[in-house]
Parts: C-alpha cells; structure tokens; sequence
C-alpha cells in the first residue's frame, strides 16, 4: 500500500470518528429534525466534509515533484475540493446549530461555496487540457457563460409556492446559484471524458476517478435543484440517503488524489 494510500484511509477514518463523534450533540426537541432524524444527517455531512478536506490536502501535498505549470492547474483542482469542503462544512454547522431555516440559507448565500469549488475544478481542469493540448469547446469559458446564462434566465420563470422560502427572490437565488454549480460541474466532467481520451497511461487512471468523482457532484447538485423546485420533503432527504451520491462524489476525488500522487511520470 502507498503511502497516499494509508493517508487516504486516515482521511476515511477521521471522517468516521467526527461522525461518530458528531452523535454526542444534542438533537432538537422540536421541528422536523429530531431524533434520528437529525443525527444520521449530521453524521453523513460530518463525514462528506472530513473527506473533502482530506483530499484536497492530499491532493496539494502530492504536487512537488510535478513541474510549474501543471503545478498550478492541480493546485486549482485541490482549491476546488478545499472549497467544495468548506461548503459542506457549512452543512453540520449550521444543523448543529440550529440554523438551517436563517436567512443565510433560506437566501442561498451557502451556495456561493459550491459555486467557487465548481469554477475552480472547471478552470483547473482546463489548464490541465489546454497544457496537454487536449482543446475541447466544453472547457471553454463561453460555454460555461452560456449555461450559466440560461440557467439564471430559467429562474425568471419559477413560481414561488414554497413555505420554506420567505420570498421569490430566495428561492431564485438558490435554484439560480444550485442551478449554475450544476452545470457548471456537469460540463467539467464531460470535458474530463474528452481530455481522458488523449493523455498518457500514468494519468489515465487519476482522470478516470476524477471524472465519476466531478460526475457524482455534478448529479448530487442537480438533485439539489430538484428539491429546491419540489420542497426538502420525503424520506429520502429526511434520512440522509440525499446525501450519499456527494458521499460517492468526495470518495472518488479522495481516490484521485491517490492516484495523483502515485503518477511518477512528470
């Protein structure tokens, strides 16, 4: 076993212990998370959170030996997961806390965070293409302009009829800034699947599990979107399954951040 694979594994550990750990605060008496119902949420955001730190200090820690430029688009890709961490940080935080109904999120400022991490892996992978000369029109910047673009002119035609959002305005800003993560991270992995195709053997199996872990987030946020259309009701977001597609999403970018750090072909 590598040694990035004995740091992955402690990584995957800790998250565990916190989430374990995480049982010891008390549930509310009152509302719609109590019980069961808010530990088994916090566990698993625990733990997504724990994983996504985890690996993209693994992923920065690995870049010593690769030369300056594609230093820079790793580093972009490990700020991206940082970043991506840092937003589901948030998640347990605000659950512990009791603030999940503030404005700060009823408003959808704790989506900005999404949004950062996406445009940093969309730019980090990017530059990776563009130093291999592997161009794809789905990595340009147009593109992504243009789906953020209609995504933002999709909102215009929502019609507020949710109790969770005290105004139209919040539930525009939270589909608009879910909607924009979503595609963006969704062209990121169809421009992983085309750069894939044209590098070398050393990099193949690191893109590979780069472009089902983006391709997991990319889908996690789209069903983001879709509660927030439909309502944060049902047993699959009360019981934490919600959770589990970004739970396979951190897991496989932990995993590439393995592989990276196993290339020894620079």
């Amino acid at each position: 076993m590598s040694t990035a694979s004995r740091k992955a594994g402690l990584v995957i550990l800790s998250g565990i212990a916190l989430g374990v750990a995480s049982w010891l605060i008390p549930a509310p008496t009152t509302g719609a998370q109590t019980g069961l119902a808010f530990h088994i949420p916090l566990l698993i955001e625990t733990l997504l959170a724990t994983i996504s730190v985890g690996g993209g200090i693994l992923f920065l820690t690995g870049l010593n030996g690769f030369k300056q430029k594609l230093r820079v688009a790793y580093a972009m890709i490990a700020f991206g997961m940082v970043f991506y961490a840092l937003a589901l940080v948030q998640l347990p935080i605000l659950q512990a806390t009791g603030l999940l109904n503030s404005a700060y999120v009823t408003y959808g400022w704790l989506n900005i965070l999404y949004v950062i991490a996406a445009v940093l892996l969309f730019a980090g992978f990017r530059r990776y293409a563009d130093l291999i000369q592997a161009r794809t029109w789905l990595l340009r910047p147009a593109t992504t302009v243009m789906a953020i673009a209609l995504v933002a002119a999709s909102t215009l035609l929502i019609q507020h009829y949710q109790s969770f959002y005290s105004a139209l305005a919040a539930e525009r800003i939270n589909i608009a800034l879910s909607g924009a993560t979503a595609a963006i991270l969704t062209i990121t992995s169809a421009g992983i699947l085309v750069v894939k195709q044209t590098v070398g053997p050393a990099y193949v199996n690191a893109l590979a599990w780069s472009l089902i872990g983006v391709g997991f987030l990319a889908a996690s946020t789209i069903s983001t979107v879709y509660f927030e259309l439909h309502g944060w009701t049902g047993a699959y977001v009360t019981s934490g399954a919600f959770f589990l597609p970004y739970l396979a999403g951190v897991l496989c970018n932990l995993r590439s951040a393995v592989a990276f750090n196993n290339i020894t072909r620079y």
